[in-house]
């Protein structure tokens, strides 16, 4: 490559821009550009280091077996909901043809592979299989802070392994941490599995592919003792518990006007906080729901949908609530609520004694509130938000901390009897009927690309790893006014090109200060200055960018360092 043709220059300003300081690090070295809020164009080199990258993982893929897919993005678009997935199934994003039919963009993947395969297998015998694509793809949201992380187009490799038993399954059971393992051993990074909201009904927990970051907002909950991880919406937790009364007491109202936050109410009433109740009300796809809460945690609304398995749940307006409770929002509680609303209750406050809730009638509350004598036995379940400072369900000692992270991938499992709903099937040895196990990954290189740009930097610029850097080494040619000089970076730029070293050659006319500073900037994994001093003395200055030393060293034994230094082999 040479950098008389690669558009754009780097700037030596860091840009100004909401995201982190790696894409703005990505920005000013001349890798990215945003053309409109939310969307980034990969420039020649990202590009160059995508392809290294996607290749890295492609390698991985084929060593087992692995086949390339490719299929048309857009299609014609289909009202029917793909069974097993949550919700209303709709496209990321619909436009319309000319002659009037609405076409559909980044429909759901796993089902469309699965609505492929049912067409293609014939026997057990074909079983297992692997199959992978690179491709864009679309997110219909914007998150300014998170830069290229959340970039609303982005490069995508997508992989989906299929087999008759989950132990068959291409590269194990853990087939998305098999892909992710080479990341963190051959590129250093950091990568989190955690537990996820999955994608197919009834499916085990779904796993997101996380980079955690030294600020920004949280994202994930983790367990120091035991290592359990789980997004912020889906992770379980277990709050601190508390001896509860001896016995139930005589139930009462309690005259509390504007009492409706639960510090102040546990106050008023002389009680703790986890004696308080928190009873929200919600409208899933029109149907009212109540849920309780320990007044010392929140609902999550991703756990709540699941359960309800509803296309829409929302909070219920301050006209349905005094519908529904005859009173205004604050005041609302279980005890002799409209039969028409399903009571749903945090796992937490099933064993309660004396707990104080909403009366249902403005300005009072109820205290020594109990199950089965007060109210009817609800349905319970993990309803609440985990919180850091929580414990762990897992080793029940732990605490979770939250930590600011950003996906860059996911995984999901569908086990035969929600692959049966697609129509995939084979036969197995006795003819019978059966549907096989499916694993797919989907990653992020866009996202992968920020996860190493905040790995590798110094105090201002990039430093790209051997592995995925756009070339391994930056050649700068000084003097490139005389015809000597020239001739002999020319010369040498094809001998490294030769020997394998993928070269970015700095042929262009300016100064040497700013091919340095840009080259520093850029942050290949060599640098390589060739100039009519290094010609006179029949060396050339070698710096890896790494180290702050350089060495003079003659053509042919920079050549032999460098590959030595870098592990590559001779000749391309």
């Amino acid at each position: 490559m040479r950098l008389q043709q690669i558009l754009p220059r780097a700037s030596r300003e860091l840009p100004r821009h909401p995201g982190p300081l790696s894409t703005r690090r990505l920005l000013q070295a001349g890798f990215i550009r945003e053309p409109a809020p939310g969307y980034f164009s990969a420039m020649p080199l990202l590009q160059a280091s995508l392809a290294r990258l996607s290749k890295l993982l492609q390698e991985v893929l084929i060593s087992a077996g692995g086949q390339e897919l490719a299929w048309p993005m857009l299609l014609p678009s289909q009202p029917a909901t793909p069974p097993g997935l949550p919700g209303e199934s709709r496209p990321d994003f619909e436009m319309m043809g000319r002659d009037g039919s609405t076409l559909m963009v980044g429909v759901p993947d796993d089902f469309k592979i699965l609505k492929l395969l049912a067409q293609e297998l014939r026997s057990y015998k074909q079983l297992p299989q692997l199959f992978f694509q690179s491709r864009r793809a679309w997110r219909d949201s914007c998150q300014a802070k998170a830069g290229l992380a959340a970039s609303r187009e982005y490069p995508a490799l997508q992989a989906w392994a299929l087999a008759d038993t989950q132990e068959r399954l291409p590269l194990g059971q853990t087939f998305g941490e098999a892909v992710v393992q080479p990341l963190r051993v051959r590129l250093g990074l950091p990568l989190i599995m955690a537990e996820a909201e999955p994608g197919p009904a009834d499916a085990p927990s779904g796993r997101v592919v996380l980079f955690p970051l030294l600020q920004g907002p949280a994202a994930a909950l983790r367990c120091l003792a035991c290592g359990y991880s789980a997004t912020l919406e889906w992770a379980a937790s277990r709050l601190p518990q508390y001896t509860e009364d001896a016995r139930p007491a005589e139930r009462e109202a309690v005259y509390g006007p504007g009492l409706i936050q639960v510090e102040p109410l546990a106050r008023h009433l002389g009680i703790p906080v986890w004696k308080t109740t928190k009873m929200l009300l919600f409208m899933a796809d029109q149907r009212p729901v109540a849920v309780m809460l320990r007044g010392d945690s929140y609902a999550s609304e991703s756990k709540l949908a699941r359960f309800l398995w509803c296309r829409r749940l929302e909070l219920a307006s301050p006209e349905i609530v005094r519908e529904l409770t005859g009173a205004e929002v604050g005041y609302a509680g279980p005890v002799g609520l409209s039969p028409t609303v399903t009571v749903l209750a945090d796992l937490e406050t099933r064993n309660r004694i004396n707990f104080e809730c909403g009366a249902n009638r403005t300005a009072y509350h109820l205290i020594n509130v109990n199950f089965g004598r007060d109210l009817p036995v609800p349905i319970f379940g993990d309803f609440k938000r985990a919180a850091e400072g929580h414990f762990c369900t897992r080793c029940h000692t732990g605490q979770l901390r939250a930590e600011a992270c950003f996906p860059v991938g996911r995984m999901d499992l569908w086990t035969p009897e929600l692959v049966a709903g697609t129509g995939c099937s084979y036969p197995d040895r006795d003819g019978l009927s059966r549907s096989p196990w499916l694993a797919s990954l989907g990653l992020d290189l866009f996202a992968m690309t920020a996860a190493l740009a905040e790995v590798y930097h110094d105090e201002q610029c990039l430093l790209w790893p051997p592995e995925v850097a756009p070339c391994l080494v930056h050649l700068i040619g000084l003097n490139l006014e005389e015809e000597a000089v020239a001739q002999a970076a020319q010369t040498l730029y094809q001998e490294l090109e030769r020997n394998g070293l993928s070269t970015l050659f700095d042929d262009r006319d300016l100064k040497a200060g700013d091919k340095f500073a840009e080259a520093e900037l850029i942050g290949l994994p060599v640098q390589l200055t060739i100039s009519r001093r290094t010609i006179q003395s029949g060396q050339l200055e070698l710096k890896f960018r790494t180290r702050p030393e350089k060495e003079l060293l003659p053509p042919e034994q920079a050549i032999i360092r460098i590959r030595e230094q870098l592990q590559t082999p001779s000749g391309s």
